[in-house]
């Protein structure tokens, strides 16, 4: 196959996708100006079959709509060629503007007043909707500006006055231009700010991607460094001791000191969202319950444990093992925000809606309907700052060795794996972090 000439259109791969994207984007982005926009056009030819009798309304919408329904499957087709691909949805997005405005031209030249001034509204409606759209490729912002001025000079050709004056004649049309000028500048400028503000805005989340890369291997090293430490210094001064039982005291440390890097393994895989789920179907209920014994064993005297569950038989599905480890997290949370005194409460509710949604409405209908796992604290809070970093991995405001910071960050992961997801609330009240996951009939 030979290469293209310089005069032959070239293609880049990339730059393909990343236009076919702001294409149905900006075409398709909002689902409610879309509706606006075929409801307009339905009832634009509706009111035109209506006014003037004829068909031309109704033929003018349907071949709208259909345009519209076939650029749509133009950009959103898979297994097509590059360039054909590119090619169709350009000719798609220009079919579809002069579709749309060959309405209004021929409002404008029918001679009616009426409809020439719903000819107006018509244009008014499309300058609107060219500057309030999402940014496109320079192609159609090129197109849209040629079209803007082909408007002008068709508005100035219906409305010019017949038997003025020369001077008149050129006074209308310096306005006419002034009003493109115009808009070609308001175009241009508000395609170029909204482009800048997207890349800005992935400049930003790329910062943000990197920061919390750093952060996960600063956190995971410190965290192995800690762990080899203990482990090859256990192994080093097993050579050095004879007594016996301090062998066996070093080799105790050393497995320990490997349990950790094994459950930090653990955790990341849970965050990650990569560790593999027993799923079954359980009581809701009854992992409450067990929690709630077991944490009654583990927390001062003085911290009062509360609890919260249906009456009714609540079987979540999941993985029983890692969500009573997660809610157990949750629970020595809480016991540091009270610190050592106040209360917790262990709650079991029925929640509206799919689990991913995260509701908090209780439910009536359960076939509609999630559980909602919810450790609640009345300690101080969390500030604003804290409570956005919260479920971040390795992020703590605990002392240095006090928390490894997983503890949030691998509940999320297990509640996402999972179908669900975690939602926390906190206040001057206090601390409520709440898992939400499928429930199981």
């Amino acid at each position: 196959m030979s290469r293209p000439t310089s005069n032959e259109l070239s293609f880049d791969r990339h730059a393909i996708d990343s236009d076919l994207a702001l294409l149905l984007h900006s075409e398709f982005g909002s689902r409610r100006e879309l509706l606006v926009r075929c409801f307009g056009i339905i009832i634009g030819g509706i009111a035109l079959w209506a006014y003037e009798g004829t068909s031309l309304g109704p033929v003018w919408a349907a071949a709208y709509l259909l345009a519209l329904t076939a650029n749509y499957h133009a950009l959103t087709a898979r297994g097509m060629a590059a360039r054909w691909q590119k090619r169709l949805c350009v000719g798609g997005y220009c079919l579809l503007t002069l579709i749309y405005l060959a309405m209004p031209v021929y409002l404008l030249v029918a001679g009616d007043p009426f409809l020439s001034f719903c000819a107006a509204l018509a244009v008014i409606a499309f300058a609107i909707f060219t500057l309030y759209r999402p940014e496109t490729p320079d192609f159609a912002r090129t197109f849209d500006v040629l079209v803007g001025w082909m408007l002008v000079v068709i508005a100035a050709y219906s409305f010019m006055p017949s038997g003025v004056a020369a001077l008149e004649q050129g006074l209308i049309a310096v306005l006419c231009a002034v009003v493109g000028l115009y808009y070609t500048m308001t175009l241009i400028s508000t395609r170029k700010a909204r482009a800048e503000l997207r890349r800005a805005t992935q400049r930003n989340l790329d910062e943000q991607k990197m920061e919390a890369i750093g952060r996960l291997s600063g956190g995971i090293a410190h965290d192995f460094n800690n762990i080899l430490t203990a482990m090859l210094g256990n192994l080093e001064l097993y050579n050095e001791v004879e007594d016996a039982k301090e062998k066996d005291a070093l080799v105790s440390d050393a497995r320990k000191a490997g349990n950790r890097a094994s459950e930090l393994i653990v955790q990341m895989l849970a965050f990650a969202q990569r560790t593999r789920l027993e799923v079954e179907r359980h009581d809701a209920r009854e992992i409450a319950k067990n929690l709630c014994v077991m944490a009654r064993r583990m927390l001062p005297a003085r911290i009062q444990l509360e609890h919260r569950w249906p009456e009714q038989p609540a079987c979540v599905l999941a993985d029983a093992g890692r969500l009573h480890k997660a809610l157990l997290h949750l629970v020595l949370n809480a016991q540091e925000a009270v610190e050592g005194e106040g209360s917790i409460t262990v709650a079991v509710d029925l929640i509206a809606g799919p689990a991913t949604e995260a509701g908090s409405d209780p439910a009536e209908n359960p076939e509609d309907a999630h559980l909602r796992f919810t450790i609640a604290d009345d300690g101080p809070g969390m500030n604003p700052e804290v409570a956005s970093r919260a479920a971040e991995p390795f992020f703590t405001t605990k002392p240095v060795g006090k928390g490894s910071g997983l503890g949030l960050s691998t509940a999320m992961g297990f509640a996402e794996q999972s179908g669900g997801a975690l939602r926390i609330r906190t206040g001057p009240l206090g601390t409520a972090v709440m898992i939400h996951l499928p429930l199981c009939p």
